[in-house]
């Protein structure tokens, strides 16, 4: 069965390689010497020390939410049910769970 994927899978690599050539853009690009065009931003823009600042702030926080949510935020429920004590006035499970 995974042998049948993989000639699948080849066949479709196989495909796009044989259209990749009669594709007109690709003839484009390799005739014609076409400048590199840089997207930077305004041209003599200087970015102030509260803009760079503010930008390192943005990254911090999207660093925070990246690493946490996405990494630790599965793990946060088992951590506080085995690291936070119960209620002194909880009822009492009978079934010990």
């Amino acid at each position: 069965m995974n042998f049948i994927a993989l000639g699948v899978i080849a066949e479709i690599d196989n495909l796009y390689a044989a259209r990749l050539f009669d594709f007109k853009c690709s003839k484009v690009l390799e005739e014609e010497n076409l400048p590199l065009v840089h997207k930077g931003g305004i041209p003599g823009y200087v970015p102030s020390c509260w803009v760079k600042m503010q930008r390192m702030l943005y990254k911090l926080f999207k660093l925070f939410f990246v690493c946490f949510y996405y990494y630790f935020a599965a793990f946060l429920p088992i951590i506080l049910s085995v690291n936070v004590p119960p209620k002194k006035d909880a009822p009492v499970n009978p079934y010990g769970l």
